[in-house]
């Protein structure tokens, strides 16, 4: 853990400060724990990377969906990752609005996260392309995603990397701490948006940013639904069929904008694809750049 993130670390919810207690290396932490100061908040840092959400948050279990994952796919996870970073970063740079945008991020500075980094590492390797000195921490639930980014990092020439397994409903930063917030696609669960949106505009320091790919069900589309339908839906999914002017607006921010980048017809063998097929509605997710700013203090 790169050093200029170790007085972010709070804990969960509670966001109770976080002390570091372990190795440390050429002043980064190896292998130790976080605690808070009743010593009840505690964390496991394993090989530099703090576990924050756990095991149980974890999508690939404690190691054995992995092995099967990839003993079915028949490659090893460093090729995988490999692989994934150079088709990313040969489809990122395709898109000029996205280079612009991340390299206006990368040259501001700060503390920059990258949400659910995923096995493409997200909009991370383009803000170290257009700053490889830039303060990074590329943040997932999947352990074994950032064991490999970290080894492939030095390759990369990544020197201020830092990684992090965190929920993203729950950011272990204090407030008004982190520059800037990149997500591509991580935001995507309908289910999830409202509170881990929140949880970016409390983190971000004034005037910082959020630039995020989304996904997600057209809300104009959505509400042409059934009422019973649409209510039944949003019981689990609060923000489906909410457009993003407003959504944004309800999460904190008064500075948003939000491009549609694409779209496709919702898979009609899904609960929702065949509800719309069934009440005759054309559903289509939507693809959309989303870029907004803190209000300045």
């Amino acid at each position: 853990m790169y050093q200029v993130f170790h007085n972010a670390f709070v804990t969960p919810e509670t966001l109770q400060p976080l002390t570091y207690e372990g190795d440390l290396q050429d002043g980064r932490w190896t292998n130790g724990k976080l605690i808070d100061k009743s010593g009840q908040g505690s964390f496991a840092v394993v090989d530099s990377i703090p576990v924050i959400a756990g095991v149980e948050k974890d999508p690939w279990g404690d190691g054995s969906k992995v092995n099967e994952y990839f003993s079915k796919l028949g490659r090893t996870p460093a090729e995988v990752i490999r692989t994934n970073y150079t088709n990313i970063m040969t489809q990122i740079k395709q898109k000029a609005e996205f280079v612009s945008e991340v390299a206006t991020i990368a040259k501001e500075g700060g503390l920059i996260v990258e949400i659910n980094c995923g096995q493409s590492g997200g909009f991370a390797p383009l803000v170290l392309e257009a700053n490889p000195e830039a303060t990074v921490l590329m943040a997932d639930l999947g352990r074994w995603l950032l064991n490999e980014w970290k080894a492939y990092a030095p390759e990369l020439n990544w020197p201020n990397v830092s990684f992090a397994q965190l929920d993203p409903l729950h950011l272990p930063f204090a407030d008004n701490s982190i520059s800037a917030v990149t997500s591509y696609g991580g935001y995507s669960g309908a289910n999830t948006h409202s509170p881990a949106l929140k949880e970016v505009h409390r983190v971000l320091k004034p005037a910082g940013r959020l630039f995020m790919l989304d996904a997600r069900p057209d809300p104009a589309a959505f509400r042409k639904l059934p009422a019973a339908i649409k209510n039944s839906l949003r019981e689990k999914h609060p923000s489906m069929g909410v457009g993003y002017g407003k959504l944004m607006n309800s999460v904190g921010f008064t500075a948003a904008s939000y491009v549609e980048t694409g779209r496709r017809p919702i898979d009609l063998r899904s609960y929702l694809g065949a509800v719309a097929a069934q009440h005759k509605v054309g559903l289509d997710v939507l693809f959309c750049k989303v870029m907004a700013q803190k209000d300045r203090a």
